[in-house]
């Protein structure tokens, strides 16, 4: 897909729109993440020049500012948002879809208990017949400040970092090719990556645990069709297995372990099939190759084609946990 949008963006610069070239003033480089060349849509020229300016000039203040949070997030996929933020010069919010801004607005930021509100002075005015756009107005720093998540979505963040609710199981039955909350995009940016808290004081309630145990035994492995609720309808290698974590422990039936260290769970994970009061049933799904093997692709080497990594044996005393915090 990203392929495919780079030679739309190569093809926008050849064509003409109403017999027109795009003018100059809507291509924009803003310099930071993978989508980091756009064209901006249907904004006036004066407005285009504005936010441009003031995403300038936020990234400049962030060199001196002293606010360990503010700094340049986006949410990523096909569809998503930038936004740029400081205390001393206010908040730009991009909307975007592939490299088309479809909309910005910009304003000035107050901070009130932990909370970051942002102002308007330009709201967003995009419309289509099924939706609107409009600028989240409230956002709560996360996890040691790695995540900018707008206050009405906090609850959501505690599934996120316990692995519970649709987060169950992420990436994994993760039905969207985008991220889920906004992420910092600052490279070496020099921000308390010690902090103690998850999310603010006042959102504690908020915050779950994941649930951790161990495999307590291994059974023999097998072969068997995934079902599609599996991420897949491919023949995969099977093996059951005890969790020493039950009903007491909040597991219930359907419920989707890591086994660790494989913490991304794209190519294996554990699904809960019975659950006692101090067990649970379960078994491992993992990916095979064309010879029936246990191990999955390795994309890392830039390659045509991945290598491919065995997996580990599974073992007694093996972790297991519905989130690894190494894994966000």
């Amino acid at each position: 897909m990203k392929t495919f949008s780079r030679i739309i963006f190569l093809l926008l610069l050849t064509i003409t729109i109403a017999g027109q070239e795009i003018e100059q003033f809507r291509y924009w480089n803003n310099g930071v993440g993978i989508a980091n060349r756009w064209v901006i849509g249907n904004m006036p020229e004066s407005e285009i020049v504005e936010v441009k300016k003031r995403w300038d000039e936020i990234g400049e203040s962030l060199k001196t500012t002293t606010n360990p949070f503010a700094g340049t997030y986006f949410q990523s996929g096909n569809r998503g948002y930038y936004l740029r933020w400081s205390p001393e010069k206010g908040f730009v919010y991009v909307y975007y879809y592939e490299y088309f801004v479809l909309d910005a607005s910009f304003g000035k930021i107050v901070i009130e208990d932990s909370v970051i509100e942002f102002i308007p002075e330009r709201e967003m005015t995009y419309s289509r017949s099924n939706y609107s756009l409009k600028t989240p107005l409230s956002w709560v720093p996360a996890f040691k400040g790695k995540y900018f998540v707008k206050k009405e979505a906090v609850k959501s963040f505690g599934d996120f970092y316990a692995g519970f609710g649709e987060f169950n199981g992420f990436p994994r039955k993760w039905n969207c090719d985008c991220g889920p909350f906004a992420e910092r995009a600052d490279k070496n940016v020099d921000y308390d990556k010690n902090a103690a808290y998850i999310l603010p004081d006042k959102y504690s309630s908020a915050i779950l645990k994941p649930i951790s145990g161990r495999i307590a035994t291994v059974g023999k492995k097998y072969l068997s069709w995934r079902p599609v609720s599996e991420n897949s309808g491919e023949l995969a290698s099977v093996t059951p297995v005890t969790l020493n974590v039950g009903q007491t422990r909040g597991v219930k039936a359907g419920l989707m372990f890591f086994l660790e260290p494989d913490f991304e769970g794209l190519h294996q994970i554990i699904k809960v099939l019975r659950i006692g009061k101090r067990s649970s049933s379960a078994i491992v799904i993992r990916e095979i190759d064309e010879n029936k093997n246990e191990n999955y692709p390795d994309w890392n080497d830039n390659s045509i084609k991945p290598r491919r990594i065995r997996y580990p044996q599974i073992q007694v005393g093996s972790r297991v946990t519905t989130r690894s915090v190494d894994s966000l």
